[in-house]
């Protein structure tokens, strides 16, 4: 019996070159986001790459077409981007612009561990974003792109009830 074939790009990754657009000291990051992540998980990804206190709405302009309001919230990457185009990213909240374009694209093993930060520049210690560490800056724009929003402390699931909400009661015969 011949085996049904494989989808050429399943595991498709793009590698993103994303700069903060008007900084003084050139703050960059290079993130590596899977072909199958939505436009909004892209958005929340390179927020949370460049440590955003809180994460907005996604606001993309890809190839002139703008993505707003909801617009776009489920298309695919690998259906608007390409290798060598660039686009624009806004956070609404923190009023800051990115500039992003596609170096490359590769197939992984696993889409498991993106999106993920391979390299950056960061800022002196006393800024507001702190130094940069590809590790914390992963983590970051990983809890991020699945749902988790920053808070002043830590990173708190959306859908997350109050601490003791929901607990089993229990009877007692």
């Amino acid at each position: 019996m011949a085996q049904a074939k494989k989808r050429s790009g399943d595991k498709l990754v793009y590698d993103l070159r994303v700069t903060l657009v008007g900084s003084e000291l050139a703050l960059w990051r290079f993130i590596a986001v899977s072909a199958d992540s939505t436009l909004p998980e892209l958005h929340r990804a390179i927020q949370g790459a460049f440590s955003a206190r809180c994460v907005s709405e996604h606001c993309l302009v890809i190839g002139g077409t703008r993505y707003e309001g909801g617009k776009g919230s489920r298309t695919l990457l690998r259906r608007v981007i390409g290798v060598g185009d660039v686009f624009e990213c806004r956070d609404l909240v923190e009023d800051r612009y990115y500039a992003a374009k596609v170096v490359r694209s590769y197939e992984v093993q696993s889409r498991r561990h993106h999106p993920k930060v391979l390299d950056g520049a960061g800022m002196p210690a006393e800024s507001r974003l702190g130094d940069f560490d590809a590790k914390v800056a992963t983590w970051c724009a990983q809890d991020a792109s699945r749902g988790y929003y920053p808070t002043t402390t830590s990173f708190a699931p959306l859908s997350a009830r109050p601490h003791g909400a929901g607990r089993l009661k229990t009877r007692h015969l």
